[in-house]
Order: C-alpha cells, then sequence, then structure tokens
C-alpha cells in the first residue's frame, strides 16, 4: 500500500486532501481510481489509512478509515566512521560532513 507524507493542516473533517506532486503521483504513475486504499502519515508519527474519495487535476481527498500510532524510525543508532585519506582529500570529506 502506498504511503504519502502529509501536514496536519492537511487534514479536515475526516478527510484528508493531497496536491502537488503526492497528487501526480497517485493520478498519474499509480493511475488510482477511487475507493483505492493509501496511507498518509505526518511528521508526527501518526498514520491514516484512507479511502480516495475524489480525484481532479490539482488535488487527491480521500476518507480517513482508521488511524494508527506507530513508531517510524529505526530503534538503532548508526555510526560512520571515514578511514584516513591520503594528501589533501581529508579536507574535501570535512567540507561534505558539513553540509
Amino acid at each position: 500500500m502506498q504511503r504519502y507524507f502529509i501536514n496536519h493542516s492537511q487534514i479536515n473533517d475526516g478527510y484528508v486532501t493531497l496536491t502537488d506532486d503526492a497528487a501526480k503521483h497517485i493520478r498519474r504513475v499509480m493511475r488510482m481510481t477511487t475507493g483505492d486504499k493509501v496511507i498518509c502519515c505526518t511528521d508526527g508519527g501518526q498514520c491514516y489509512l484512507s479511502e480516495l474519495t475524489s480525484l481532479t487535476e490539482d488535488s487527491v481527498q480521500g476518507r480517513i478509515i482508521s488511524q494508527e500510532n506507530k513508531q517510524v524510525e529505526l530503534p538503532i543508532h548508526v555510526t560512520i566512521a571515514q578511514g584516513l585519506p591520503k594528501g589533501d582529500k581529508l579536507e574535501l570529506v570535512i567540507q561534505r560532513e558539513q553540509n
């Protein structure tokens, strides 16, 4: 099932509205129609199972069926190490890390 990331402002009265790239992806790439289901997730970790109710040229609207609170971050810590390169390449590595 497809997941799309949304803001809380896109949720109104039990409906979620997707616009811009997400709406275009649903209509043109995935070729979804009314009745198809997607999962919409907020940055706070709330996920909403939604059934698509209307698809227009610039937006897609879905009725929220259920809400889930899931832990989306992996419960592990990752450390990345860099070996010492020869010559002046160490400065390049440090510059890339800061960006």
